[in-house]
């Protein structure tokens, strides 16, 4: 499932070829040399018990140096090119902080630096008001699109909304019955754009008019570029 703003999908493809005479340009067109991305994908998730951890591939010719900023609470992962041997996969347990979690990272090949922020409650400080939500994950497809898994308790039934006002994507979960309880939905992200995806948990004493409002935005994830 790909949720999108608009119900249909305009894709335009393009290719410009320019031709040109002059040999210095085709000289600078020949000699120039792709740069290679050192980071393939990355996934956070949140298992059933709260506990938070992030996944992340790497291209064979990659190393990382992990460092913390205290003054932005963020986990970074800067990542370099090296002829090294070095992990391709590596893999973290993540914690909240103030009840956020930035982490961030640095493609030195590239000069790329993607982060994601989730705001959620610290398990340390025992159960969330989001218990209708079991488990989640969200990974990189590729530069524009995102994939999330989630699963939830049984009578729990998902809902999917883009909220313009707000410029997010909504996951309003409810009591209901429903054929499913795991769900995988694609996000496209714009350019220059942060994606923003809230989990609305309803509580099912709040009366019909004021449950949108009042209903609890956690987690929350925010994706940037």
């Amino acid at each position: 499932m790909r949720v999108t703003k608009q119900l249909t999908l305009l894709i335009i493809t393009s290719m410009t070829l320019i031709l040109s005479s002059c040999s210095s340009e085709e000289s600078m067109l020949t000699n120039e040399v792709p740069t290679n991305k050192l980071l393939k994908s990355f996934t956070v998730k949140k298992d059933a018990n709260g506990a938070y951890s992030l996944n992340f591939d790497l291209n064979s010719d990659a190393v990382v140096d992990k460092t913390y900023n205290d003054y932005s609470k963020t986990s970074q992962f800067v990542l370099y090119s090296s002829n090294k041997p070095s992990v391709r996969n590596v893999k973290e347990s993540m914690s909240i902080n103030d009840s956020k979690l930035h982490i961030g990272f640095v493609d030195t090949n590239t000069d790329e630096k993607p982060s994601i922020t989730i705001v959620d409650d610290n398990i340390t400080f025992g159960k969330g008001d989001t218990e209708a939500l079991q488990s989640f994950e969200i990974s990189s497809v590729d530069d524009s699109a995102y994939q999330l898994d989630f699963t939830v308790k049984d009578d729990i039934t998902a809902k999917f909304v883009y909220n313009e006002d707000i410029d997010t994507y909504e996951v309003h979960l409810d009591g209901g019955k429903s054929d499913t309880s795991s769900y995988t939905v694609m996000f496209d992200k714009e350019e220059g754009k942060k994606l923003r995806i809230d989990f609305l948990n309803y509580n099912e004493n709040e009366e019909s008019k004021a449950r949108a409002v009042q209903a609890i935005r956690k987690p929350k994830i925010i994706i940037d570029d």
